[in-house]
């Protein structure tokens, strides 16, 4: 996120996927980041999913990101 956009510090990041045929999506927050990746663990074999992301600072939650739609392997 651009730094003009941000109220502060980020303090954690949620991640939220969901397969890509269901409507609710679940939700894993970070807040120990090395990298610039997080992996989910779980996810069923050759199934596309949405995920998108969220940052956060001490005054609250930012938007969401835009989807992007995956396909796990085996």
């Amino acid at each position: 996120m651009p730094e003009d956009k941000q109220h502060g510090d980020i303090i954690r990041y949620t991640v939220m996927y969901k397969r890509t045929t269901n409507v609710a999506y679940k939700s894993v927050k970070v807040t120990q980041i090395s990298g610039n990746f997080v992996e989910l663990k779980g996810l069923d074999e050759y199934t596309f999913y949405d995920i998108k992301v969220l940052a956060a600072t001490n005054v609250g939650n930012g938007p969401a990101s835009d989807p992007i739609t995956v396909q796990t392997d085996e």
